[in-house]
């Protein structure tokens, strides 16, 4: 810094100091005369250590000593003990003396203190989530924010008819009882400042006055306040927030301002909160309700597959006993019809044991290991192998990994995908099935293609529903092109829908793709580390 310093007259309207090589005053500015409580006729040819108590500890002493040792300009900010205030005090030495420039920066330095309280208020606030944290962080920071030696926080009742304390900070027992569920028809400062939908500031002197009927609180003295800020958010009050300060913090109108602003921030927060318990006991109720229903009918779906299975199976072994007791004296019409009965009857038995594939799926535990998926295809293609009926058709399986996973689960997914594309290929006088596997980022992309009839034109998503609608026997059919090429003629199925949870249990998901008569892709991933996924 220059040691040049600026010349007296210039800066006349500031606080200056011109003292010479005794320490003595040779002039002083009216406002640096103001700064001491005098006048500058009272302190020229003075000691400046007389008028300044503390002087010999004081910060401008130590700033005037470094200076004048160092010879050269210097300037410090600090807060004066003995001025109670903020000051920026500058030092220009010369070979007379030194000239003392100080400007108060009281103001500035509070607005910045506050700003700093009010970003960490801010920033507690908004990771205060429920109720009590936003009730903890109001009395914990934004209540020593402003400076106010205790406080409370009151929420209406639902019926709005009470405030309740929720919490308080600093507040004698006596204090604490009496803001302990208030009427709000009565007469206090609390409900005063929520009907007037204003803060409320008073003086222990003028609680006094305004409220005879009310004992006045032990810890408010005749010059401590007593503030009232009512908590609101558009237009709505959800309570208060009481602070009560000592003589020596009460706040000025600046601070008042800024005491209002954290009342809305805490309002705002705890509006939120209020919002978000609201939405944690809608989500939950309809969880709970989601897991009852959910349970029941995975218990239906359970016992009607354990009840239909044993009298599906009498049905057929009756209907067997019978085709070959009566079948050499049929005719080929009524032979048919026990054929149609052995159909139909293998058809139950697959959607019984498909359904009980779709209760398993949704179960919350599922265990987990290492799944050869080669094996998993060559197994389903031995208990498809009935299905085959003199067709001709191609197997293409390439490489497939060993993945994790349930195998019963994958056992089942497969068996639903081959079905599938052996189905919609009986119209290919040459079927073509090729199941094969690829590495991706952070798992396995499977897939099972087929040369049949296709898909319809459109988003393929409603073949994983369950019994989506449509001509032909399981979901997948519903979106098959052309209906009039589809190999039967029934409705519903759970075949593809099986498909869709059990690789949502693994953590994967599942798509289809195709065209009209140009064959179809069933794809689905499998994540290294299965992790259920909604579906």
């Amino acid at each position: 810094m220059s040691s040049a310093h600026p010349d007296a007259p210039t800066l006349v309207g500031e606080a200056l100091w011109r003292v010479d090589a005794d320490d003595r005053f040779v002039f002083v500015s009216a406002a640096g005369a103001a700064l001491l409580g005098h006048t500058p006729g009272e302190l020229l040819g003075r000691p400046w250590r007389e008028y300044y108590p503390g002087a010999s500890t004081s910060t401008i002493a130590r700033v005037l000593h470094e200076a004048r040792r160092a010879r050269e300009p210097l300037s410090v900010e600090a807060h004066s003990v003995t001025l109670g205030r903020w000051l920026e005090v500058n030092v220009y030495p010369d070979g007379e003396g030194f000239l003392v420039h100080l400007r108060d920066t009281h103001e500035r330095k509070l607005a910045d203190v506050r700003a700093g309280r009010l970003q960490a208020v801010t920033e507690a606030l908004a990771a205060a989530l429920t109720l009590p944290e936003v009730v903890e962080v109001v009395l914990e920071a934004a209540t020593p924010a402003s400076d106010a030696e205790a406080g409370a926080v009151m929420l209406l009742t639902e019926d709005g008819r009470f405030l309740d304390l929720i919490g308080q900070q600093g507040y004698p027992s006596a204090t604490t009882s009496a803001l302990t569920r208030v009427p709000v028809e009565a007469n206090t400062p609390l409900t005063h400042a929520l009907r007037a939908e204003d803060a409320l500031f008073l003086s222990g002197k003028q609680f006094a006055a305004q409220y005879p009927h009310l004992p006045r609180p032990e810890d408010l003295s005749q010059d401590a306040l007593l503030v009232v800020l009512p908590l609101m958010v558009g237009g709505e009050t959800l309570g208060a927030w009481q602070l009560t300060f000592l003589p020596e913090n009460s706040p000025g109108d600046t601070e008042r301002g800024f005491i209002e602003t954290l009342a809305r921030m805490s309002a705002l927060a705890l509006a939120r909160a209020r919002l978000y318990a609201g939405l944690e006991r809608a989500v939950e109720k309809r969880t709970l309700k989601l897991q009852e229903l959910n349970s029941e009918m995975r218990a239906y779906a359970d016992a009607v597959s354990r009840d239909l299975a044993p009298s599906l199976r009498r049905i057929r072994d009756f209907a067997d006993v019978l085709s070959r007791r009566l079948l050499p004296h049929l005719g080929q019409g009524e032979a048919r019809f026990f054929e149609h009965i052995q159909t139909e009857g293998e058809r139950m038995s697959r959607l019984i044991e498909e359904l009980g594939t779709f209760v398993m799926s949704g179960q919350d535990l599922v265990p987990y290991g290492n799944v050869p998926l080669s094996q998993i295809v060559t197994e389903v293609r031995t208990d498809l192998a009935p299905l085959l009926r003199q067709r001709s058709v191609i197997w293409k399986v390439l490489q497939l990994p060993t993945v994790r996973g349930n195998a019963q689960l994958l056992r089942q997914a497969f068996a639903a995908l081959l079905s599938n594309a052996l189905k919609y290929t009986r119209t290919r006088q040459e079927a073509l099935i090729e199941v094969g596997a690829r590495r991706e980022d952070d798992g396995w992309l499977v897939w099972v293609r087929d040369n049949g009839v296709g898909l319809k034109a459109g988003p393929p998503s409603d073949l994983f529903h369950v019994f989506s609608s449509g001509p032909i026997c399981t979901p997948v059919t519903s979106a098959l092109f052309p209906p009039e090429q589809s190999p039967e003629g029934h409705t519903g199925g759970l075949g593809l829908a099986n498909v869709r949870r059990i690789v949502a249990r693994h953590g994967g998901r599942v798509w289809a793709e195709g065209a009209p008569d140009k064959g179809a892709t069933f794809y689905f991933s499998l994540p290294d580390q299965p992790s259920p996924r909604d579906d």
